[in-house]
């Protein structure tokens, strides 16, 4: 429908658990997209940059607006041009 093959497309869904079950990082995926909470999505930035490819993207939900410059701060490294966007006091940060 969308012309995205079999083979251009992984998803994959954590617990919060043991996170073994996760393919290491590979330096191939184009964007990683995560809605999980601040803790997490902190803590998971440098898995997630090794899994993004060279000028790759990440979209990051499930922040509350006042949190945003933690996140940006922990996914500069990594990121160029992270931004946000808000709606009722939760933000998208990407970049």
């Amino acid at each position: 429908l969308n012309g995205v093959k079999e083979t251009q497309l992984a998803l994959y869904c954590a617990d919060g658990g043991d996170d073994a079950d996760l393919p290491p990082g590979r330096g191939d995926v184009d964007c990683v997209v995560a809605n999980i909470l601040v803790g997490p999505v902190t803590e998971l930035a440098p898995l997630f940059a090794r899994y993004v490819k060279e000028g790759g993207k990440v979209c990051l939900s499930g922040v509350l607006v006042t949190q945003t410059p933690k996140v940006i701060e922990t996914y500069e490294p990594w990121f160029d041009g992270l931004t946000y966007e808000e709606e009722n006091g939760w933000a998208v940060v990407s970049g």
